[in-house]
């Protein structure tokens, strides 16, 4: 059972709309901008949770762009662990 829904997590997407390749482009800048200034905070003695939270989302946006629908998990996993961080 879980192994049917690992694998189905991981299906390609067959196409990817101008919407989905825009949103994961977003995703991309927005998490490179996260982790580089998170990395600039944890430089100056702060939280970790910028660099963390930008590299989930560029492993998301690496997976939407690959045609992985793993990628909207790993934004589900960012979008939940910012709220209980």
């Amino acid at each position: 059972m879980a192994k049917d829904i690992i694998l189905n997590i991981a299906n390609p997407i067959p196409r990817l709309s101008f919407w989905n390749k825009l949103f994961a482009l977003i995703l991309l800048l927005l998490g490179i901008i996260l982790a580089a200034g998170g990395g600039w905070l944890v430089a100056l003695g702060g939280n970790g949770y910028y660099v963390v939270a930008g590299i989930g989302l560029i492993i998301s946006a690496v997976l939407i762009l690959m045609h992985r629908t793993s990628g909207a998990g790993w934004f589900a996993l960012v979008f939940v662990g910012t709220q209980f961080r």
